[in-house]
């Protein structure tokens, strides 16, 4: 075969202008579903995208103008949130690593806004000692008994 002939065949046909060998067909195949899948892949991380910014945007706006109106209105929402801790003791005034965990979590939560009251479920008396420490915004019920 001459080189001239060799230039013109395409780069699967032979000099008997045979089909191209199947391995180069299912390479040719794969490399379209890849790309294929590629395209697919991205649209779809374009569209996830828009997706949570325009979410974020309408809960930015949501929270914007429920503030907005509170401020009109002078009506705050309040949040009580109820928990039922376990007893714990106090060794130099101060509550051991149960108490002082708890402690912690109630003052994390009141200090998520002036709005936030905490309800303390139990009969021990390291509850209500807490709620003693803790302010008006915290109170121990005894009624309802979680132990």
């Amino acid at each position: 075969m001459s080189a001239k002939q060799r230039t013109t065949l395409g780069a699967g046909a032979s000099a008997g202008g045979k089909r191209q060998p199947q391995s180069s067909i299912l390479s040719s195949f794969f490399k379209a579903r890849l790309l294929c899948f590629l395209g697919v892949k991205e649209s779809a991380l374009r569209a996830v995208s828009f997706v949570l910014i325009f979410g974020f945007l309408a809960i930015t706006a949501g929270l914007y103008f429920a503030l907005q109106k509170c401020r009109d209105d002078n009506i705050f929402p309040t949040v009580t949130i109820f928990a039922a801790p376990r007893p714990f003791s106090y060794f130099g005034g101060r509550p051991d690593l149960v108490g002082g965990r708890q402690e912690l979590a109630v003052r994390s939560w009141l200090a998520v806004a002036p709005e936030v009251s905490v309800v303390l479920f139990g009969k021990d008396s390291s509850i209500f000692d807490l709620a003693r420490i803790l302010g008006p915004r915290v109170t121990a019920e005894s009624d309802i008994d979680f132990t």
